[in-house]
């Protein structure tokens, strides 16, 4: 699993909990961290592997490359994912794709994994330390609708992230259109939202973060057809818990727009 940023120094109380919280997902993940910012140790002594962006346009990271190296340094993993630097994750990150992994749907399959994010406020680096601390923040925030909020992507060691376009990260519109393309390509796109917590960290971004349009020459079709076929709601499967048991169920309401 990795995330990466630029802007270290200015969202130092937003990365710090981060820095913080995704090591508890050890051992059953490994941390990644892209960036350029001067990183202190104590933080690699937590685990994780801080390596530089390699490649960026703009000043915003390339996705398919940071997915690409993950790939090439943890060749045995069973899954690969990205979220942004300011999400934060309890056990249930854990357990969803445990069970995802496990479910006969995806034997022999391509799939990716994608959620709704839980906006909070205020978290602070306690509550970002523990689990339970985590669950308790997130009653404070607010769930994004089903039309926005897609902030972590997690596939299987299949995936063509090598053909994908050079979007990067922190841009408009690159969230929706690997949802959209993945659904084009035939793969099984599971909504894990019900049982996987992704708490986002409301803060201020910097104030030059760009004009979050460069993404937009990579793509053949309209802003209105990527943004509409791209969203959390066009995902077939989703997970559920069933009897204190996370399953995965076929959607059985798909709108309209979501036809490819």
């Amino acid at each position: 699993m990795f995330t990466s940023w630029m802007t270290f120094p200015r969202r130092f109380k937003v990365y710090n909990c981060t820095l913080r919280n995704w090591p508890l997902l050890q051992p059953h993940v490994n941390i990644i961290l892209f960036t350029n910012d001067k990183i202190p140790d104590k933080y690699k002594q937590l685990g994780w592997m801080v390596l530089p962006v390699r490649r960026q346009v703009k000043g915003h990271p390339v996705l398919k490359d940071m997915f690409i190296e993950a790939m090439q340094l943890q060749p045995d993993s069973k899954l690969y994912g990205f979220a942004n630097g300011d999400i934060l994750f309890t056990d249930s990150f854990i357990k969803s794709l445990q069970e995802i992994t496990n479910s006969p749907l995806v034997v022999n399959r391509t799939y990716m994994v994608v959620g709704r994010r839980m906006d909070t406020p205020n978290v602070t680096l306690k509550e970002a330390s523990s689990w339970k601390n985590m669950e308790r923040a997130a009653k404070r925030g607010k769930l994004m609708n089903e039309w926005l909020g897609i902030d972590y992507f997690i596939t299987s060691p299949s995936y063509h992230w090598k053909d994908i376009p050079e979007v990067q990260i922190g841009q408009k519109l690159y969230d929706n259109w690997l949802v959209r393309d993945a659904r084009k390509m035939g793969h099984v796109v599971i909504d894990a939202t019900s049982t996987l917590l992704a708490v986002h960290q409301n803060a201020p971004y910097p104030a030059h973060h760009g004009n979050m349009t460069q993404n937009l020459e990579y793509f053949n079709e309209s802003y209105h057809t990527i943004y509409q076929q791209g969203v959390i709601a066009c995902c077939r499967f989703h997970t559920m818990y069933t009897n204190h048991t996370i399953k995965i169920w076929r959607r059985k309401h798909i709108p309209g727009q979501c036809t490819l």
